[in-house]
């Protein structure tokens, strides 16, 4: 791969994640589907995000009372 869109695809997939934190530390109890309208990806991306920020330990679920 092109180092330049390498360089692209990691900034954008950065972008995405922290949009994706900012709606998060805005609205905690946003779902998944109001992720897709305001993000503008599908649930399957929403989801793939999530999973590596996780992984990356930027966020984690959590099932209070």
């Amino acid at each position: 791969m092109n180092d330049d869109v390498e360089g692209n695809t990691k900034n954008t997939k950065g972008e995405t994640a922290l949009r994706i934190l900012q709606v998060i530390e805005e609205k905690p109890n946003v779902t998944r589907e109001e992720l897709t309208e305001i993000v503008g990806l599908s649930i399957w991306g929403i989801e793939w995000n999530l999973a590596q920020l996780k992984a990356e330990r930027f966020y984690r679920t959590c099932w209070c009372d």
